[in-house]
Order: C-alpha cells, then sequence, then structure tokens
C-alpha cells in the first residue's frame, strides 16, 4: 500500500511540473537606441515575468559562422556587453532560460537558404553557433528564418536535426509563420516536432499598414483564417504536438491615419499613421505610447480584440483583456504557452494610465503563471 502511495504522490508530481506552461519574451537589443521612456535595458526586467527569454538577434557571416549583430553585445565595458547582462538576470530568477534566436526579418531569407542546404555550411554553423552560445552563457539557439520556402522544405529540416544534435542539453526552438500556404509550402511539420523544444508562431501582423484600411494585428477570431486560433490548430493540425507550440503576443500595434475620422470603426480606409514619439516608427506604436494617445477604446467582440480612436488616428492592439482571452483560450484547447514580441515594449515603465508596470506580461502571467 505505502509503495502504491509513493507511485501516486510521484505522479501527481510529475503532472504538476510537467503542466508548467512556457512565458517566453523576445529581448530586442535595438532598443537601448530609443529615447527618454522608450530606452529599454536588461536591468529594468522584473524577476519572474518570462519563463524564457529569446536574445533577438544573432547573425550568420557570409562564412556561416555565428556572430553578434551589434558590437554592444558583446562588449567588455564596465557593465559587460547585452549578451552577459540579459544572461546575468538568472542570478536574480533561477530556472530562467535565454535563447539566442539568430535571422530575423530583416535578416532575410538567402543566407538560411544556402546554409541549410549545403552539409559543409551546416556543419560550419551548428559548431560555431554551439561554441558562440556556450561562450556567452544561453541555453539553446532559436532560428527565425523568414521564411523557408518549396526548396527549403526537407533542407529546413536537415538543419534543426543537426544543430539539436550537437548539444541535446540545449533548447532548440523556432518561430514560424502562422500564415497557412506558407506552412503548407516551407514546413515539414511532423518532421520539425522530432527535434525542436517549442514553436512560436507569429500569430500577429495579420494586418497592418501596408494595407490601406483599417484591422486588427492579432485577433484571436475573424471571419477569414487570418486569425491566432486558426494559426495555432493548423500548425497542430498538420502535426506540431500542441505542447510544443507557443501563442505569439504582440506588445504593440498598427496605427492609420484616417480618411474620414467619423469612419472609424473595423476596415475604415486611411494610411500609416504618424511615428509616436519613442519608438518613432509610421504606422506603428508600442503599448506603451498607445496607451497614452487619448480618444476613445472600443472592443470588437467577434475578435476580441480592442482598438482605439483618437481624432482621426485608429491603432490596433492587445491589452488586458484580449490578452487574457487569449490566454484562457491557450489553456481551454491544451496549447503550451505563450510569448511576446518584446518586452521592451509592454509598459515596463508604468507609464501608461493604470501605472502597472508590464501590465500585458502581468496578464499572461494570471493565468499561465
Amino acid at each position: 500500500m505505502y509503495q502504491k502511495f509513493l507511485i501516486f504522490l510521484t505522479i501527481c508530481f510529475l503532472q504538476t511540473v510537467t503542466a508548467e506552461y512556457v512565458r517566453g519574451c523576445y529581448f530586442s537589443d535595438w532598443a537601448h537606441y530609443r529615447p527618454d521612456k522608450g530606452r529599454y535595458e536588461p536591468e529594468m526586467y522584473i524577476p519572474g515575468t518570462c519563463t524564457h527569454i529569446f536574445f533577438a538577434f544573432a547573425k550568420v557571416n557570409d562564412d556561416y559562422t555565428a556572430a553578434a549583430y551589434d558590437d554592444e553585445d558583446t562588449s567588455n565595458g564596465p557593465n559587460g556587453g547585452y549578451y552577459k547582462r540579459v544572461n546575468a538576470l538568472k542570478n536574480q530568477q533561477p530556472g530562467l532560460k535565454t535563447i539566442l534566436s539568430f535571422g530575423g526579418w530583416s535578416a532575410g531569407t538567402e543566407t538560411f537558404k544556402k546554409l541549410a542546404a549545403n552539409e559543409g555550411h551546416r556543419k560550419t554553423f551548428v559548431k560555431s553557433a554551439m561554441q558562440f552560445i556556450n561562450r556567452y552563457g544561453f541555453d539553446g539557439i532559436d532560428i527565425d528564418w523568414e521564411y523557408p520556402k518549396a526548396g527549403d522544405y526537407d533542407n529546413y529540416v536537415t538543419l534543426l536535426k543537426e544543430i539539436k544534435a550537437a548539444d541535446t542539453s540545449k533548447l532548440l526552438t523556432a518561430a514560424v509563420t502562422a500564415d497557412a500556404e506558407t506552412v503548407d509550402e516551407g514546413y515539414n511539420v511532423g518532421e520539425m516536432a522530432k527535434h525542436l523544444d517549442y514553436v512560436n508562431v507569429m500569430t500577429y501582423d495579420f494586418h497592418g499598414d501596408w494595407e490601406d484600411q483599417t484591422g486588427e494585428t492579432s485577433p484571436l477570431f475573424s471571419s477569414d483564417n487570418y486569425n491566432t486560433a486558426f494559426a495555432m490548430n493548423y500548425w497542430a493540425q498538420k502535426g506540431m504536438p500542441k505542447g510544443k507550440l507557443l501563442v505569439g503576443i504582440a506588445t504593440y500595434g498598427y496605427g492609420w491615419k484616417l480618411n474620414d475620422p467619423n469612419n472609424n470603426g473595423m476596415n475604415a480606409p486611411g494610411k500609416p499613421a504618424p511615428p509616436l514619439p519613442l519608438t518613432q516608427t509610421n504606422g506603428q506604436g508600442a503599448y506603451f505610447e498607445i496607451c497614452n494617445i487619448g480618444g476613445t477604446r472600443h472592443w470588437d467582440a467577434a475578435q476580441k480584440m480592442p482598438y482605439r480612436v483618437s481624432g482621426d488616428l485608429w491603432y490596433g492592439y492587445d491589452d488586458q483583456s484580449s490578452v487574457r482571452s487569449k490566454m484562457g483560450w491557450l489553456k481551454r484547447n491544451g496549447f503550451g504557452g505563450a510569448f511576446t514580441w518584446a518586452l521592451d515594449m509592454d509598459d515596463f515603465n508604468g507609464q501608461c494610465p493604470e501605472k502597472q508596470k508590464y501590465i500585458l506580461h502581468n496578464a499572461i502571467n494570471e493565468i499561465l503563471g
């Protein structure tokens, strides 16, 4: 009887451990170049906010070796470089995992295409990347190839397989598209699942300032396939275990300058909003900026998303309510967790009306943490 009781306790313990949700956060090192209260430094991180930090980005050199994008990442200055400073956060939060992400949108696809297609190039990269992350104290590698195409279908899997085989103790993750057609063309999902620990599905940028009408960047639901629920379920249907799939949460939004301020609902015509003062990007703003543009917050019940109208400005974005909705949906549907793009666009200074630091990340942690 005692032996059976011990077995029962062990099973309960293992279920508790394995039920922990991933709460990943991308850290973009260029955020420290923003002015004033937009500037973000690793020391602004509050322990417990994330379970995993993805450092964006490292690069692949022309000779297929791993390297930092910014000299300040590997600096030997008084505080050390950004790699050192991000990894030092593990001293404040035991158990925190740090993962170095290679690629990103600006890296394009050509280097990855050539890398994955050639055995010698793969060997060079894998050896260099492993040495690189060990040198700076990272716990794994994230591949952000945007995006593999039909000719890369098998090569991408081979690249992942060889990275994982080089050191199985290291985490291997991938940031992937939420677009079904691109998934079908470039991703052998069932084979990828054998080598990846987690998959960051970029369930945002469904709509944005490249369009001439307003739209939500990250709807939970919609009348078409451009939404979070469809994308996550599609990856699962293609063969990725739900426990490895992480829902992407945008801590930014897209904005339009309306053609007619009186026509200010969903799909209203407009052009990209002018830059906001801290992120200084046409048609886009961080949550900590959108929350302070004034006007009126509206709720789209069908998409489970808010939007804000202030005069002739219109912004679609995630807030506490929409994030909670997504986290509840995530739990009900058995996915492995969530990740954010990015730490530095949440309200890390507490400058929104709620005066709550990391308000969006806190909403994630309320449900998953």
